[in-house]
Parts: C-alpha cells; sequence; structure tokens
C-alpha cells in the first residue's frame, strides 16, 4: 500500500514542480495539466494533475492531488525540488546534479519510499520510448529505499517540457513499469485561457488554447498560441512574407474557415533565431459569425507558424502545429475529421531578406 501510495504522489511531484527560470523545463507547471500513464505487464491506469498554485515568500508553490491528498512543493532557482512538511523543507530532486551525483533524502516519519531513501542520477542524456512519444536527453535517476523490503530500486524518467515520462518498480513479482500515454493541460490557467491543450513534437512543445470551451453562435472567439523551443538548441524559423502564423477551422464537414484566406502579406523573406527554452507566442480574436459554426457543432482549430524550412535545421509548419476542441451551443463531442494536411508554404523568389529580434519581433 505505502509503495502505491508514494508512486502515485512521485508522478504528481514530478510533473508538477517549478522550473528554475535559466534551467531546463523538466517541470512544466500550469494548473490542470494533466498525465496518464499506463501499465506493462500489469495493465494498471493511473492519472495525476497540478491541482492549484500559490505565490508565498519562498516563490511559487504548488499544490498536487494524489492518492494521499495534497503535498506542497516548490524548486528553488538552483534547480532543487523541495518537498514542505510541517515548517520544514526537504530536497528531494536536485536536477541539475551531474552523472554519478548521488543525495539521501531527510526523512520526515511517513514511512514511504521517499523517506530516507538515497536518491542517484544515472544519466542526464537517456532515450526513453513511451506510447505517448520517445525523448532523447531524459534525466534517469534510481532510488533506493531502506523502509520496504519489497519495493528495492526504483528507476524514474522524465524529459524536457513534459515531466516524468516512466518509472519502473522493481518487486518479488518482477519489475512493473508505468508509461506515459497521454499529456493534456485542459483546465484553466490564470491569463484567461481556460481551454488549453499542449502537443509535443521532436523539437517544440506547443500550447494551443481558447478563453472557453463551448460558445454561442457568433461569439468571439479568443486565441493564445505558445511553442516552446525544448531541443536544447537554437532553432531557425524563416518566414517566407509578412505572415508569421496562421488559424484554421475544422467542422465534421471538413474546413470551414481559414484566418489567412481573407488577408494580404507583403513579400519579405526574413528569419530568426529561437533559442533553447524560448517562447514564440501570439495572441487573436475571431467572430463566429465569419466562420459559418452554427449552434450544436463542435469544431477543432489548427494554429501553426508559416514558417519554410528552406535552411539546413530550419523548423517546418507540420512540426510547429498545435490544435484544440470547441463547441458552439452544445458539448464538445466526437467526429471530428483529421486535420486537413498543411498548405505549402513557398519561399518568394524576389523576396527581401530581413532579420528579426526575438520570439514576438513581427
Amino acid at each position: 500500500m505505502w509503495k502505491r501510495m508514494w508512486i502515485l504522489w512521485l508522478i504528481c511531484l514530478l510533473g508538477s514542480g517549478v522550473q528554475a527560470e535559466d534551467g531546463p523545463n523538466f517541470f512544466p507547471t500550469a494548473v490542470g495539466m494533466t498525465w496518464i500513464y499506463g501499465g506493462n505487464p500489469r495493465e494498471i491506469a493511473l492519472t495525476a494533475r497540478v491541482a492549484d498554485v500559490e505565490r508565498t515568500a519562498d516563490g511559487a508553490v504548488f499544490f498536487w492531488e494524489g492518492f494521499q491528498g495534497r503535498r506542497v512543493v516548490r524548486q528553488t532557482v538552483d534547480g532543487k525540488v523541495m518537498e514542505l512538511g510541517g515548517e520544514t523543507w526537504r530536497l528531494l530532486f536536485d536536477l541539475r546534479a551531474g552523472e554519478g551525483a548521488s543525495w539521501t533524502i531527510e526523512p520526515f516519519g511517513m514511512g514511504d519510499l521517499l523517506d530516507g531513501a538515497r536518491v542517484e542520477v544515472v544519466s542526464r542524456s537517456a532515450e526513453v520510448r513511451v506510447p505517448y512519444a520517445t525523448f532523447q536527453g531524459a534525466i534517469h535517476l534510481k532510488l533506493i529505499s531502506p523502509n520496504l523490503a519489497d519495493a528495492g530500486v526504483t528507476e524514474v524518467w522524465f524529459a524536457k517540457g513534459v515531466g516524468l515520462v516512466k518509472w519502473v518498480e522493481q518487486s518479488i513479482a518482477g519489475p512493473q513499469a508505468y508509461e506515459l500515454a497521454a499529456f493534456t493541460n485542459v483546465v484553466r490557467v490564470p491569463d484567461g485561457f481556460e481551454n488549453v491543450h499542449a502537443q509535443r513534437h521532436d523539437r517544440f512543445v506547443v500550447e494551443l488554447a481558447t478563453d472557453r470551451e463551448v460558445y454561442a453562435a457568433g461569439d468571439l472567439v479568443r486565441v493564445r498560441y505558445r511553442l516552446i523551443n525544448i531541443s536544447g538548441g537554437s532553432v531557425r524559423l524563416m518566414f517566407p512574407s509578412g505572415q508569421r502564423y496562421d488559424l484554421a477551422l475544422d467542422g465534421q464537414q471538413g474546413r470551414v474557415w481559414q484566418w489567412s484566406a481573407t488577408r494580404s502579406f507583403i513579400q519579405v523573406l526574413s528569419g530568426q533565431n529561437l533559442g533553447a527554452e524560448e517562447t514564440f507566442e501570439f495572441t487573436e480574436v475571431f467572430s463566429l459569425s465569419e466562420t459559418g459554426a452554427g449552434p450544436g457543432d463542435s469544431f477543432l482549430l489548427r494554429g501553426f507558424l508559416s514558417v519554410a524550412p528552406d535552411e539546413d535545421g530550419s523548423a517546418g509548419p507540420s512540426e510547429t502545429e498545435g490544435l484544440v476542441k470547441f463547441a458552439v451551443g452544445g458539448q464538445v463531442g466526437g467526429g471530428l475529421p483529421e486535420p486537413q494536411p498543411l498548405p505549402p508554404i513557398e519561399t518568394p523568389t524576389d523576396a527581401v531578406k530581413q532579420e528579426t529580434g526575438r520570439p514576438g519581433d513581427f
């Protein structure tokens, strides 16, 4: 029982810690983020979510919901994940520690796998394959607990932009793995965008959000797009015209609206570098009256950058795509079509090449 309690606690903790401002984003922290894991060989599904956040004198403190209720965690500016017990903070994980480094977690008298456990950094460049995706550069930790004889060694892997992606329990019954099957951020965020979906690509995490999940016919729809570079290096964004992004809306009968269809753009080639952990973000507003979206329908909104991969290593539009669903006058339902292929983005031969600044400098 204690082993299962600790595992469910660890799911929430690894997914909900606070990232250091200048450190790798191994702990995404939007309230409402949800992780779903599948078990192997025993088919056991587990779900975790970020419950709440408070700003305190110690910085951002996150509350997570799991099998044992709520716990309180934060991360220091130097990348150490801490847990609060009573009035005492204890070190759980040092995410900047080098390979081979180890530490012991101070006992809180809880009797679970964390109390007194020795943690060792096995690798900072692991490859891990799970149903959700294949991750490169994952951190691999090994935990040895002095409390539970049948628990032995527990191994965990977590990846930039996502959090905990896999763990393996060693017991007298043999190894049991839990692997990430789905990851979404769909509940609420403090800036008013309540309907949020996060999607991971090889080099980016893309969030597409609307201010609501259900609208009335003719309502205005507020949209926020956010692309985060998790590649570990700089990625080139090449724009073949003045257009930087696009939005497209698909319904049960296919494409009903595209943001760029009624707009024209200057033919100027420009480029910018998106550094590691940097973000490209835009917001837009459109009226449902211009889309023809009627009551009772569900829709799939797509957002992507209007980039052309005309240089080695530069980004293409498909890897910048984000998706989110919403409904008009009802509940979000199934039956939505697969997204149509993105239109080709050609580089004009007579374009004037320009350089732009940091993300968002259009």
